[in-house]
């Protein structure tokens, strides 16, 4: 299972995705694709923060239709345990701070 990262959702969602990003997508096979609730959530603050306007719009509606089509069943929470298992990992890699 792949987990995109908020930058490749948000380039998968330009109306022409870098060349590089959209081949190694259609490489993949979707059902071994996921979301994360925060990458949704990063993502709809960024419309969110679009001028009102048919772009904003467009993006609302495209979005959410890629998750819906794209992703069901396969997004994934962000829950206490997650958070626990995100220390001990950034800690064991020597790092002292996460940014989500």
């Amino acid at each position: 299972m792949i987990i995109l990262d908020t930058n490749v959702i948000a380039e998968l969602m330009r109306e022409e995705p870098d060349s590089r990003v959209a081949s190694w997508i259609q490489r993949m096979d979707t059902k071994n694709l996921a979301l994360t609730v925060i990458a949704i959530a990063t993502i709809l603050c960024g419309i969110e923060q679009l001028p009102k306007g048919k772009r904003r719009q467009r993006l609302e509606r495209h979005f959410k239709e890629f998750i819906q089509k794209g992703f069901s069943g396969r997004i994934f929470p962000f829950d206490e345990e997650s958070a626990y298992l995100l220390w001990r990992d950034s800690h064991r890699l020597g790092e002292n701070r996460f940014i989500p």
